[in-house]
């Protein structure tokens, strides 16, 4: 948001500062400028906030319930929390 809040204050310095002919020219220039910037900004946020995502995914897969294959076919398995099919394969 503090991007795009940008823009309107150039536009009144270029509407006070440019003469009228140069106007179209100069807010158009402006706002791509800014529209581009705002997109960088967003691109970041998401990667960043993706990243955060999957290091917590990690780190909860990190901390899921052991599984330990004593002998073939004989698994040992604490009985606290849920067993899906990703945590019981070996």
């Amino acid at each position: 948001m503090f991007v795009l809040a940008v823009k309107r204050p150039l536009f009144g310095l270029v509407q006070a500062n440019v003469p009228v002919d140069g106007q179209v020219a100069a807010l158009w220039a402006i706002s791509a400028v800014a529209d581009r910037m705002a997109q960088a900004t967003v691109t970041v946020y998401q990667q960043t906030r993706e990243d955060i995502i999957r290091r917590q995914q990690q780190d909860l897969l990190e901390l899921s319930t052991p599984v330990i294959k004593l002998f073939e076919g004989v698994l040992a398995v604490p009985m606290i929390g849920t067993l899906d099919s990703a945590r019981t394969r070996s």
